[in-house]
This record gives C-alpha cells, sequence and structure tokens, in this order.
C-alpha cells in the first residue's frame, strides 16, 4: 500500500526556492546591519592609532627639547648660499627619537646636506624609506609623495659598470624621471597663522612664521607665552591635500607646493578646506593648512604633548589684527597674547 505521510515527509526534507529567497534576503540584510558596524570599528581602531602616532612624535619633541633646549627647526636653510634652495624639515632631526636611528645615522644631516644626499646615487634612496608612524592608517596615501611635492632633480638610480674596452668605475648613476619623490608624511608642524598668498617672495619673518616652527627657527617651551596645551605643535594633512613629507622642502625661501608648505601648515585657511592654486602658487587654500580623512575635523598635536581632535566648525578669522583671530589662528601661534577659547 503506498504510504502517503512518507511521501510527504521526504518532500520536505529540501528548501523551496521561495524560502531560499527568503533565506538570501535575511542573510542580505544581516550583512547590510553588520558591515557599516564593522567599518566603523575599524575606522575607531585607525583613529586611535592615528592619535598614537602624534603622542609619539609629541614624547620625541620633547625628548629633543631636553637635549637641546629648543624643538628643531620648521626646515633649515642656510640664506648666504641661496642658490641651493633644499633644506632638511623638522622630523630628521626626530629620527633617533621615532626609532629610526639607522636611517637617521644613513642620511648623516649632521655632515650631508639634503642637497648632497639627493645628489648622491646611494643616499638618495634612503629619502624615499616608508615611516609608518609618519603616515595616518585612516588616510590612503601613497608610500611615495605626491607629485605636487616632488624635489626638483632627477632619481638617480644604481648602475652596473659600464662595458667599454674597460670597466668604469664607480659606476655612473643614471639618471631617472625629473622630479625626485621622497616618503610621504600625514603630519605637518605649525607656521602659525600668518601667510601671503600674493607673493612667492617671503621676508624673513615670513618665513620664520609665528607657530611654534619655521625657517631655521628655534623655538624654546618658554617662549610659548599663550601656554604649551594651547598652542598647536603638528596636525594632520591628508592625501586629498597633496599631504607632505618628512625630508624637507626644495625652495627655502618660498611657500609654493614644494616650498614650506611640503612640511609646515598654516591655520590661515579653514581646517579641511579644499586643495587649490597650482604647483607654482602659494593660495593652496587646503593644499597649505591642515586636514584629515576622519570625519569632522582632525588631529593636532599640542605642545604640552597631549592630542586634541579639532572639530571643523571651530571659530576660524584669519585676521592681520591679533584681537580679531579665531580660536583656530590663535590656538597656532606661540605668543599672540590672546587667549584661544573653548576648542
Amino acid at each position: 500500500m503506498f504510504d502517503t505521510s512518507r511521501w510527504i515527509r521526504q518532500r520536505r526534507r529540501g528548501f523551496t526556492l521561495i524560502e531560499l529567497l527568503v533565506v538570501i534576503a535575511v542573510i542580505a540584510i544581516l550583512i547590510a546591519l553588520i558591515l557599516p558596524a564593522v567599518q566603523n570599528a575599524r575606522e575607531s581602531a585607525r583613529r586611535t592609532e592615528c592619535r598614537n602616532h602624534l603622542k609619539q612624535i609629541g614624547l620625541a619633541l620633547h625628548n629633543y627639547h631636553e637635549l637641546h633646549n629648543a624643538l628643531p627647526f620648521g626646515y633649515v636653510s642656510d640664506p648666504t648660499n641661496p642658490g641651493v634652495g633644499k633644506g632638511w624639515g623638522w622630523a630628521v632631526p626626530l629620527l633617533p627619537g621615532l626609532d629610526q636611528g639607522t636611517l637617521y645615522k644613513k642620511l648623516s644631516p649632521d655632515q650631508m646636506t639634503l642637497q648632497a644626499v639627493m645628489d648622491s646615487s646611494i643616499h638618495q634612496e634612503f629619502l624615499r624609506t616608508p615611516l609608518s608612524l609618519l603616515v595616518c592608517p585612516s588616510d590612503e596615501a601613497d608610500e611615495e609623495s605626491h607629485i605636487n611635492r616632488r624635489f626638483s632633480g632627477f632619481t638617480l638610480n644604481s648602475t652596473v659598470p659600464v662595458v667599454a674596452h674597460v670597466l668604469q668605475w664607480p659606476p655612473v648613476p643614471t639618471p631617472g624621471p625629473t622630479g625626485v619623490a621622497t616618503s610621504v608624511s600625514s603630519y605637518v608642524a605649525s607656521l602659525g597663522s600668518d601667510w601671503d598668498g600674493s607673493t612667492t617672495t617671503w621676508n624673513a619673518r615670513q618665513l620664520l612664521g609665528r607657530g611654534a616652527f619655521g625657517n631655521n627657527s628655534e623655538v624654546k617651551l618658554a617662549h610659548v607665552l599663550d601656554g604649551t596645551s594651547n598652542t598647536f605643535a603638528v596636525g594632520e594633512r591628508s592625501w586629498s591635500s597633496f599631504s607632505g613629507v618628512w625630508a624637507g622642502v626644495d625652495f627655502w625661501d618660498n611657500c609654493i607646493f614644494n616650498g614650506n608648505q611640503m612640511v609646515l601648515g598654516t591655520t590661515a585657511y579653514k581646517l579641511n578646506d579644499i586643495p587649490w592654486g597650482s604647483s607654482l602658487d602659494c593660495q593652496s587654500r587646503g593644499a597649505a593648512g591642515f586636514g584629515s580623512p576622519h570625519t569632522g575635523g582632525a588631529f593636532f598635536l599640542l605642545l604640552d604633548g597631549s592630542v586634541r581632535f579639532i572639530n571643523d566648525t571651530i571659530d576660524s578669522n584669519p585676521s592681520s589684527v591679533p584681537a580679531e583671530r579665531g580660536t583656530y589662528q590663535r590656538l597656532s601661534d606661540i605668543r599672540d597674547d590672546q587667549k584661544p577659547g573653548n576648542f
């Protein structure tokens, strides 16, 4: 006799097409709900790491100050030799304090100028050493500097001896592409709130700036009359605004893309402003200022070693009159005798 109940039970062992579609839809909904939470958790971890990078830079700055009784220069230059435009940036003397003592010895900045390193087929490659501590994990930056942040000159490649009648030794460096890329940095030091975008010819006072770092600056913490807890030291600049570099500047005496803004940032432009101008233009806006890939603001290291997240809605007014400057500008000037207000 045919067992109808058994036949029904056997048929129910599988899923119908409708049931499969329902299961797939439920899984898709769960993924849609979970994915943003996972992404938020990852970004939170990246933000924490970015903050910790700045804290380590702060420790290195304070150790340097303790040894030398001053902060490092923003970038160094030799005004008596204006034909050499390249100069080391503020991060180079900090390398030993950032666990990069070996790289510091290879570069030998105490004995070699940046120009000399750039002209050496052996030493130039050291400038392309990636430094993860100087890159914010939230930023999708390349390892090498943006095309707008390249140094003038040729990329020098190591070569084998040229075979002619005799071997040529030492080998002759072969020029590569024009425009020398170095490794990138997501962090630039504070020049202050002054910025003259109307000309590329800056005087010594403008090059020195009003911030903690400038051309050949030697700022002591005792000189920071506004208080170290109220003054920017280093802040972020994202790849979308061409970031910066740690090595130094290509032209120390001006403010174009490969001038002082390669290593320094200004609060003359609002936080997270759009990048603007050409490579030969000082009206760079976000490319000369500060900004980040984080939503709503950017991290800043203050001179007391603390790290604060500054909202891009902060009061901002880059006035030439100190009393009229916004909170954002007052935080970047070391001795304007103006209280920054809440931030």
